[in-house]
């Protein structure tokens, strides 16, 4: 498993880097672990109310990132802004994180434009 115990003993910018290295590594429950059951995920394109919906819905993108190219990052403790490239695309995401989970992500393509 991924340590439950120790999750609440991180800090936001551990939880937000083993959330991105799920996605790379192609770890579907590493992701999930990272994530509260109650989810908020809004984008340009698409909004889950849940981690659940978000999973199901996006984990077909999780081929298209073979890494997280950060470009910036900024952690307080309550979550981080970073902003990393997928290889073509640039996308910033503030992700909001309480009792070890990632409760919120808001997510901006381009944000260096």
């Amino acid at each position: 498993m991924y340590l439950k115990d120790y999750v609440g003993a991180m800090n936001s910018k551990t939880i937000i880097k083993k959330y991105f290295d799920g996605w790379v590594r192609d770890d579907k429950d590493k992701v999930r672990f990272y994530l509260a059951d109650g989810l908020k995920f809004r984008s340009p394109e698409e909004n889950y109310d849940s981690a659940d919906s978000f999973i199901e819905a996006c984990w077909k993108h999780a081929e298209k990132m073979p890494r997280f190219d950060v470009i910036h990052e900024v952690y307080d403790n309550d979550g981080g802004y970073v902003v990393y490239s997928t290889g073509g695309f640039v996308s910033g995401e503030l992700l909001k994180i309480r009792n070890g989970k990632i409760y919120e992500i808001y997510v901006t393509f381009h944000p260096t434009h």
